[in-house]
């Protein structure tokens, strides 16, 4: 767990607060999960290893140390792209990533995998990016719950695309926990990308299906606007998690646009 209060990012326009923790859950004897704070360039992650697979946990860092080390290398160019440019960039270098994990470990007769959702700030927006089923949410400062900005994954989304599923009744569906997207799949991955205006008193969270699966997205979101501290946030929920039977490793990345703060002028 980790907290900051007031951070500044070079690369954004507000000011904000960040929080992070993970917990083992109930159930299982490790914990596959693992999240990324970098608040210096904008960057934060949750990564779920695949627990049906050998080797998730590992999954998980290989994934969360390339996607550092790419955006960092990445990032003193950063404000030199175009608007549009920069949600491409996130989403190639996602997709790269998921690439050579299944070449590499293809070659080593190794089946990995993870599920991967990011948001990158970046002047005025968050940009989300996802492979996987964990997920990214907004809650507008305006707005009483949270909003799903990513789509899960799995093959219950599927059913829910085509009617067969309410978006409900998908959580916790068996076909659930069947990934039809993940970082290590064959190539070439599909991330998907998406890039949400936000602004002061708005707070995004990043989630592990640990978490949502246990929790309704009712009571997240009040958890959510009952913080005041963003480390208090993030052990709450997954305290709330744990309560609805932690059945899966819980994480959650919570940030919160300062309210009150302006951009930053230029000179």
């Amino acid at each position: 767990m980790e907290n900051a209060m007031n951070h500044r990012s070079q690369f954004f326009a507000f000011p904000f607060q960040y929080g992070g923790a993970t917990d083992i859950g109930l159930v299982r004897k490790n914990n596959q999960d693992v999240f990324i704070r970098r608040p210096d360039i904008g960057l934060f992650a949750v990564i779920d290893g695949m627990g049906g697979l050998p080797g998730g946990e590992q999954a998980a860092r290989m994934v969360a140390s390339a996607l550092t080390e790419r955006i960092e290398a990445r990032a003193a160019n950063l404000l030199s792209l175009l608007p549009g440019d920069d949600e491409k960039l996130l989403q190639k270098i996602v997709q790269d990533i998921s690439d050579e994990m299944h070449h590499s470990l293809n070659m080593l007769e190794t089946r990995y995998g993870a599920a991967l959702v990011c948001a990158w700030l970046i002047r005025g927006c968050a940009l989300f990016a996802n492979l996987g089923d964990c997920r990214g949410y907004l809650l507008a400062k305006d707005q009483k719950d949270i909003r799903q900005i990513t789509e899960d994954h799995n093959a219950a989304q599927e059913l829910v695309k085509k009617g067969l599923l309410t978006k409900t009744a998908a959580i916790n569906h068996p076909s659930a926990s069947r990934l039809v997207r993940f970082m290590g799949m064959r190539p070439p991955a599909q991330a998907d990308c998406y890039a949400e205006a936000v602004k002061p008193g708005d707070s995004i969270l990043l989630c592990s299906d640990g978490l949502y699966g246990q929790v309704q997205e009712q009571r997240i979101s009040g958890i959510m606007r009952e913080g005041r501290f963003q480390h208090t946030v993030c052990d709450r929920l997954i305290a709330a998690a744990r309560k609805g039977g932690g059945c899966d490793n819980i994480t959650a990345v919570y940030i919160h646009i300062e309210e009150g703060s302006v951009p930053p002028t230029t000179a």
